[in-house]
């Protein structure tokens, strides 16, 4: 750390650089990666709303013994 302080240069900026240098490669992860979120957050709406659904029983069912 002490020859980055040396020369001004922040470990931050380091990150930056090198994320801005593969930001070109990571866009379709990060994209993808977020599609998959979105995916995932409506089909748990929807597993939720089908759990709170009260199971109607028929009342004229006849039930068969196998």
């Amino acid at each position: 750390m002490t020859a980055l302080s040396e020369r001004e240069v922040a470990p931050e900026e380091i990150v930056a650089k090198a994320y801005k240098a593969l930001a070109k490669h990571l866009e379709v992860h990060e994209r993808q990666i977020a599609d998959i979120e979105a995916r995932r957050r409506r089909l748990r709406d929807d597993f939720d709303r089908v759990k709170s659904v009260r199971v109607r029983q028929v009342e004229d069912a006849e039930v068969l013994e196998e």
